[in-house]
């Protein structure tokens, strides 16, 4: 299922060298190169080896090597077909219909005996009673022409009746496997298989629970047939568990940064996964790739503190830091510097169209900033963070609003002892505002280093400027966000590199 975020829908490369031969390689031709590139002998940054070539494939939901080819499918709102292509770009793919099935949120796909297996095991609401399970053959006519047949249909009932999201699953020993998406069970359920009977329903046994961390859910899984192991994406991370030990915690994990990634496979001993914006990731040999963090470039920067009167752009010039930006437009930039007890922060944005209005009230985002405050990076919000809307009111006045993104009701309420003076003119929001540190880290101090993002939202602009991430589903993930060194003493600062 597309991932919901509820909270703002409201208002809102180069590789490492590889140590095998891939499919179609010689020895006197190298390994092609994947996504991967060192940083140091912990992290490396990710990056997209290719993308989705294919409008027909809007949210690649399942990823399967079977044969010499690529299967995908979609996510829910699509017809029961499944896309193959030589190569995981699926450029000039065919679109394959399964006769007879029916595709209410096929999540995974998977390979049994030879055979696919398309998951229609999706129920974000946890209220489906037509969970179903699909076998599906390749089949080839004497004009080499392929269609699908469906061999067998598995209709499924978990135990005791109990609803589940599922996004993954894998076979394991000739055994179908799914992993649920937990959403307020309190474990993420591994249920097995011991047989499919075709027509009749079918119910697995629960053989394990997985820790995949702090409010995580899988996304996808696949099985690694070079160490007999299962791997479970989540949005944040790539988990391993060893086969003899299909519970508990994970042998490897690799934390990740790839937007709304929910298909993974293995080709051999190459991992592949995409995403729902079409990106398509390509590990080679990952049972070796020991990376620890697989992230876009990390963000850093600097809150510096002084003594001195800031009352005009030369002040701020000297005293306040200027935050690099990801994706700005032409003249965007981003300031502050910490002074007493309060932050000043400067910020100057374009936009296109109408300056939209902040409706605290309503909970109604206008266009702003929106800027998040963590003292500890964390995989998701712990509700520590401190979440701002920088803005204006229905009357243009300069607003600055705290917002708890896990909440799908509360107000914005005004941030306490703080100030903003807000411009809007020709096409260019400028904003000043004073923040009160007490107001947004607990102890009022600011910590030596801490977790920042910013984001430019409904500035009806093509790209979001922001400080970190990769888009505006950061937001949710402290761990994208860039770093802040705050020094103890007044430096004179410097442009962040």
């Amino acid at each position: 299922m597309r991932r919901t975020f509820a909270a703002i829908a409201a208002f809102i490369a180069i590789s490492l060298p590889v140590l095998a031969l891939q499919e179609g390689d010689t020895k006197d031709k190298p390994a092609p190169k994947d996504s991967l590139t060192e940083l140091d002998s912990k992290a490396a940054i990710l990056a997209p080896f290719t993308r989705i070539d294919d409008d027909r494939i809007n949210e690649s939901s399942g990823l399967e090597f079977l044969d010499g080819w690529y299967w995908t499918h979609n996510d829910s709102g699509d017809t029961a077909r499944l896309f193959r292509s030589k190569t995981p770009d699926f450029k000039n793919a065919e679109a394959l219909d399964v006769p007879g099935a029916e595709a209410v949120d096929w999540e995974d796909i998977t390979v049994i005996e030879g055979d696919l297996l398309a998951c229609d095991f999706g129920d974000n609401a946890m209220k489906r009673d037509n969970i179903t399970l699909y076998r599906v053959r390749p089949v080839t006519s004497d004009d080499k022409s392929v269609s699908l047949e469906l061999v067998a249909t598995y209709p499924v009932t978990y135990p005791k009746g109990v609803k589940h999201n599922a996004e993954s699953a894998a076979v394991i020993e000739g055994k179908v496997h799914i992993l649920i998406k937990q959403q307020g069970e309190g474990h993420n359920a591994l249920y097995r298989f011991n047989e499919l009977k075709a027509g009749e329903t079918n119910t697995p046994e629960l053989i394990g629970k997985l820790e995949l961390g702090e409010g995580e859910q899988a996304t996808a899984a696949d099985w690694d047939p070079v160490t007999n192991s299962l791997v479970v994406l989540t949005y944040a991370q790539i988990l391993t568990f060893k086969g003899d030990s299909l519970d508990g915690k994970p042998a490897k994990t690799m934390l990740i940064e790839a937007k709304q990634c929910e298909a993974i496979c293995f080709n051999g001993a190459d991992l592949f996964f995409t995403n729902e914006q079409r990106d398509v990731y390509r590990i080679n040999n990952f049972a070796v790739r020991t990376y620890e963090r697989a992230m876009a470039k990390p963000a850093t920067g600097v809150l510096p503190r002084t003594d001195a009167e800031i009352s005009d752009e030369a002040g701020w010039k000297e005293h306040a830091a200027e935050l690099n930006l990801i994706d700005p437009a032409e003249g965007d930039s981003l300031r502050w510097v910490a002074k007493g007890d309060s932050i000043l922060l400067k910020a100057r944005f374009a936009y296109e169209g109408a300056f939209k209005p902040t409706n605290p009230a309503k909970r109604e985002l206008g266009s702003c900033l929106l800027a998040g405050l963590a003292a500890a990076p964390s995989l998701n919000l712990t509700g520590k963070e401190k979440h701002l809307v920088i803005g204006v009111d229905s009357e243009g006045k300069g607003g600055v609003w705290a917002i708890d993104l896990k909440s799908r009701t509360e107000p914005l309420t005004e941030l306490e002892g703080s100030t903003s003076k807000a411009t809007i003119a020709e096409g260019v929001f400028t904003v000043e505002v004073s923040i009160k540190v007490s107001s947004v880290f607990a102890d009022g101090k600011i910590p030596e280093q801490f977790m920042f993002n910013a984001f430019v939202f409904n500035l009806t602009r093509e790209h979001e400027t922001r400080f970190a991430g990769l888009n505006l589903i950061s937001v949710f993930h402290p761990y994208t966000w860039g770093t802040i060194t705050a020094p103890g003493k007044e430096e004179t600062p410097a442009k962040d590199e």
